[in-house]
């Protein structure tokens, strides 16, 4: 329950006084969100506000769960933490003397409070008018650099002609062997396997891209063994399996039983980030119809879908069974039938994808203003794209009942 002091209660000194003026404000802004209905979930309750500030649009995102309020708002006020955010703050009204000392609120966001809560109270007024009237100015009005929203990957490769640089890396012939590749069915699992198997699968894969090698200074030595171009390209936590006997099935199958490459890398055999290194996972597969070991060659990121493609090349022509992970968003984005996302500036598009409904297959994310950005367009392209691009919905603000 929120305690809350009326204004004539004396401030005891200027440091107090700052706290109980800033629970104050912060109480004015619960209350003027709770006049509207939350998305509930479980106990949390959210919400999503579009406001404009100084002429400039932004998303309040709040969520409320027993006595705490999680506040993020996107572009953040402060130019320098534009792209991930000191946008974000948190409170816990819970006593009269003020916000706990978990909250975290910046005196950028603190200023801002009354402003912000004059302005959902007015959006509370508007919305008491008509609620139908209201949406619709603000679908007409929002920029589209605030929306979420899906067009046609040719469409803004026209725009931005270098996104998906793998449309210049490959050539037409790899391309088409590409997609065949996607279009074949998966194999039967390997019967057995061992370390030497793997490691021979990674050479394969090291040798299909010795550019990639060159470029961080470490050129590949071809005549080196699986093994040893694994313990200079890989990952490097393996937990244990470049020490294990190699040509033993037995040694590979109980290693892999111990569990204890979990929370390792073994299958990471190119380097990079949480989403942009590739991996040759092997999976043990113990169903009635089918029993052995399936080895998966995965890396979603368009940044390395030019590697993988030619690692899947290399091991089919010679002849190594294996799984190639998201065919279909390959096959998609191969032929120029993906959609790119569009992500409100504010929001990261690393992961961006995770955003967007499943069926849109969004591999790929921008930000509206990149394209604004690129001095060469013009306002009817730019007109025409978004005309062009699918907008998700955004939820209808609704007062609560009795409101």
């Amino acid at each position: 329950m929120i305690h809350y002091d009326s204004p004539e209660d004396s401030f005891v000194n200027s440091e107090v006084g700052q706290s109980q003026s800033r629970f104050k404000d912060l109480f004015r802004f619960t209350e003027a969100i709770k006049l509207f209905d939350p998305a509930i979930s479980g106990k949390d309750q959210d919400w999503e506000f579009h406001i404009k500030i100084n002429r400039k649009w932004h998303v309040l995102n709040v969520k409320s769960y027993e006595n705490s309020w999680y506040c993020n708002l996107n572009p953040s006020f402060s130019n320098s933490f534009y792209e991930r955010g000191n946008s974000s703050f948190s409170f816990n009204l819970v006593s009269t003397d003020g916000p706990s000392e978990h909250s975290e609120i910046s005196d950028i966001v603190s200023g801002k409070i009354g402003c912000i809560t004059d302005i959902l109270q007015g959006i509370a007024a508007q919305v008491k008018e008509d609620h139908l009237k209201y949406h619709s100015q603000l679908l007409r009005t929002l920029p589209p650099t605030l929306r979420w929203g899906v067009a046609p990957s040719p469409l803004i490769r026209d725009l931005l002609p270098n996104l998906q640089s793998f449309q210049s890396d490959l050539s037409g012939i790899e391309i088409k062997k590409s997609c065949e590749i996607c279009d074949t069915p998966s194999p039967d699992p390997i019967p057995q396997i061992t370390a030497r198997t793997f490691f021979d699968y990674c050479k394969i894969a090291y040798l299909a891209n010795p550019a990639s090698f060159e470029m961080n200074g470490l050129p590949l030595d071809p005549e080196a063994s699986g093994l040893e171009l694994y313990k200079t390209y890989a990952d490097g936590r393996d937990a244990g399996l470049s020490k294990i006997d190699l040509d033993s099935p037995e040694a590979f199958s109980n290693w892999y039983n111990s569990q204890r490459n979990f929370g390792a890398h073994p299958w990471e055999i190119y380097r990079g980030g949480n989403s942009t290194h590739i991996d040759l996972r092997v999976d043990k597969v113990d169903q009635s119809h089918k029993k052995g070991w399936q080895i998966t060659l995965s890396a979603f990121s368009s940044s390395r879908l030019a590697e993988t493609c030619r690692i899947a090349m290399a091991l089919d022509k010679a002849q190594m069974p294996f799984e190639l992970e998201d065919k279909k968003s390959y096959l998609q984005r191969l032929r120029g039938e993906d959609m790119i996302g569009i992500v409100p500036d504010g929001y990261d598009t690393k992961y961006g994808w995770h955003n967007f409904p499943r069926e849109f297959n969004v591999a790929d994310t921008i930000h509206w203003s990149w394209l604004k950005q690129n001095g060469e367009q013009s306002r009817s392209l730019l007109k025409n794209l978004k005309n062009a691009t699918t907008w998700l919905p955004i939820r209808p603000l609704r007062l609560r009942q009795g409101e």
